[in-house]
Parts: structure tokens; sequence; C-alpha cells
């Protein structure tokens, strides 16, 4: 007995030993329980005993009626004192935003990991699995009624009219936008502003909604705007319906209601037999009216343009690739983990290969979490990440190529 006791204690340890030294994946959501459409910070953290070569392959944790983001710098460097060791790592931080009332369930994620091996400083990959995550989405008490539900620290609705409603003739244009401005809520909550009914008399051309979102220090704001233009078709009277938009306040917690007044305006009854004015042929005022709203409405969303192309340039892969490439300038390894990590989320990577790429950012991490000098100088390094940008290149040419290519003439005849 003493014998398979000891020769059972032979077997054991090297498997406990191996168990010490594998990677640690821990999931921490910060509270459980949330207003509808404010978030929960959820962190993942994966500990390795020696360094990682690859950056983690994270999960999205996507699931229905729930908006996963991640903020500015999401994933960062990270250590850890464990069994007298220093573990190194990466954490990479979401914010989850459930979109109605309710209870959520994400289930269980795979996460890969490639860490150096404690004995050999070979490369070795692992799939772990994130926990369960479940949480709650609530209303708080006296805004059951509202419908959509909307939660916010400030909600306000504003409108602007273009055209001349006390002096409005048969073929005149009047535009109306509305623009509702919310804090501490992404806008793609809010709801249509301007009903879509129509009204008798008046020809109807809506534009489609602009939305602009923000993020300050992990809180949502932005704008819902929303323009429509009218044409009477003949003459009388008329009225836009005003707006409401009902709204749980965060800090006073009490519903509050955004409200724009009605416009109501006559029109004056056209000349019959498209008979000249003093103002010329009904046809030219027409299209006089038309010029002049477009331009109206070009020089108003010129604004809304310009953010979202700074958001789109700030997300793009040349962006990205120049905050790499300031990092890999500068030689801070954390900056350089994170932009890494920007830049690989902008490229299509699906027909390029990481090898290289990946062997020159396992250097630079090298040189962070080993003892040992780095393996790769610095223009080894840049070079791997332009390869791979030629690469993308050319496969986009080549999608391009294919898109562009024109149909046989006679495609019966393929000799």
């Amino acid at each position: 007995m003493i014998r398979l006791i000891a020769l059972l204690s032979l077997l054991l340890v090297p498997a406990l030993a191996g168990a010490e030294d594998a990677p640690v994946l821990t999931t921490e959501l910060a509270e459980t329980e949330t207003t509808a459409g404010q978030p929960l910070i959820l962190r993942v953290t994966v500990l390795v005993p020696t360094f990682l070569p690859k950056p983690p392959v994270f999960p999205s944790f996507e699931v229905p009626n729930v908006i996963v983001r991640l903020p500015e710098r999401a994933s960062g460097p990270v250590s850890e004192r464990r069994g007298g060791e220093t573990w190194s790592g990466v954490r990479r931080s979401y914010r989850l935003y459930p979109m109605v009332p309710g209870e959520f369930e994400i289930p269980a994620q795979p996460v890969r990991i490639t860490y150096a091996d404690p004995e050999t400083n070979d490369p070795v990959t692992v799939d772990l699995a994130s926990e369960p995550i479940r949480f709650t989405a609530t209303v708080p008490a006296g805004a059951e009624g509202l419908d959509p539900f909307i939660a916010a620290t400030a909600l306000t609705l504003e409108q602007t009219i273009d055209g001349t409603p006390e002096r409005m003739k048969v073929g005149d244009a009047l535009t109306r936008t509305v623009t509702a401005e919310v804090s501490g809520l992404s806008p793609i909550f809010l709801p249509a502003l301007i009903p879509a009914a129509q009204i008798d008399g008046l020809a109807v051309y809506p534009s489609e909604p602009v939305v602009t979102e923000r993020e300050d220090r992990g809180v949502l704001s932005g704008t819902r705007i929303e323009t429509v233009t009218y044409v009477p078709e003949a003459g009388g009277e008329y009225a836009l319906p005003g707006l409401s938009l009902s709204w749980f306040d965060l800090d006073s917690e009490a519903v509050q209601t955004a409200e724009i007044p009605p416009i109501a305006f006559s029109v004056e009854a056209g000349p019959a037999g498209g008979a000249e004015t003093e103002t010329g042929p009904p046809a030219l005022t027409l299209l006089g009216g038309i010029a002049i709203l477009v331009a109206l409405l070009f020089s108003r969303s010129l604004h809304v343009r310009v953010a979202n192309g700074r958001a789109a340039w700030y997300r793009s892969e040349p962006a990205c690739f120049r905050r790499l490439t300031r990092s890999l300038r500068a030689g801070e390894p954390g900056a350089i983990f994170a932009a890494y990590d920007d830049w690989l989320g902008s490229l299509d990577m699906t027909r390029i290969d990481r090898t290289d790429l990946d062997d020159a950012i396992a250097a630079m991490n090298a040189s962070r979490f080993s003892k040992g000098p780095s393996t790769a100088p610095g223009n080894t390094r840049t070079r791997a990440i332009e390869v791979a940008r030629r690469t993308r290149r050319a496969v986009k040419r080549q999608r391009s190529a294919r898109h562009n290519a024109l149909p046989l003439l006679n495609p019966e005849q393929t000799a």
C-alpha cells in the first residue's frame, strides 16, 4: 500500500505542477443590474506565468437586445502576483447596454490564448471558456408607462423651419427639421420624432434620419436629426402637429417631457392655367424653390457629415496604422499592444498570413514580459507590418477588379 501511494504521488505531482502553470481566465461583471439603456462593465482578464507572444482572441459577447461596445483603449497589459511569482497578461473591458427591460444571459464564450511555455519558451495555444454572464435590466418605479422607455441625464427637442410660412403659395417648400439631443444614452435608443402620416393637400418628402453618437469617458450622448419637406398642392389652412417625447431623468429620478409646438400656416392658391405672375412661371418658381431647398439641406447636414467622417477616420485602417507606428517609435509596450489590437480590428485578415506579423509582436511583448532582450529589431517589426498592409491592399484590389469586371458580350460563346 505504501508503494502504491508513493507511485501515485509521483504521477500526480507533474500534473499538478502543470496545472499551476496553466493560463488563468477570469470574468468580472461589476454589477448585475442596471436600468435599461445604461451600461454594465464587463472585464475579462487573461494571466499566464510567462508572456503572451500573440494577443488573445476575445469573443464579442453579442446577444439579442444587448449592445456591446469596446471603449477607447479597451485592452491593456496587466500583472499579478501568484504563488510568489509575477504573472503577466491582458485585460479587456466591455460595456453592455441592454436595450429593453428583462433578464439576460450571455453563455460561456471561447477565448484562445497563446503563451510561452515556462520550460522551453515555445508558444503553446489553449482554448479556455468564460463563465456565463447573467444580468437584469429594469424600469424604475414611476416610469412603467413610458413606451418606448428612455432613461437619460438630459434630453431636449428643437425644431427649425426653412421657408416662409407666413406667405406661402402653391408649389413653395416648407422644411421642418427636428433635433433630439440626448446625454447619458446612445441616440440609437430614440424613436422616430416626426410622424409619417400624410396631410391632405401637402406633398411630404422625408429625409433619412441622421444619428450621431459621441462618447466621453464611457458616457454616451448624441443627436437624432429628422428633416421633412412639405410642398402644398392646393391653397388652404394647414397645421403640422406638435411633438413630445417623455423620458426618465436619471438625475431627478422623475419622468420629464420634451415638447415642441405645432406649426400653422396658410397657403395662397396659385394662378390657374400656369399664367405668369410677378415671380415668373409656376414651373420656374418650383424649380427655384427646390434648388434653395437642396442648398439648405446640404448646409444643414454638412456639420453632421463632418463629425461622422472624423469618427470613421479614427476607426479606419490608415488612422489605426498611424497610431501603431507612433507607438512603435515611442517604444512603450503597453501603448504598442493597445494600438496593435485596434489596428488588427481595422483589417480584413481572412486572407492574410499573420505568422510573421504575430512573431514581430511576440518579440515586442517578450521585451516587456521576459527577462531577456527582444529578439527582433524595430525595423524587422515594422517590415512585417508593412507586408501585412501590402497584402491587404492587394486583396482589396483583387476584389475590386472582380466586382468591376465587365460581363461577356456573348455569354454563350466561351471560346
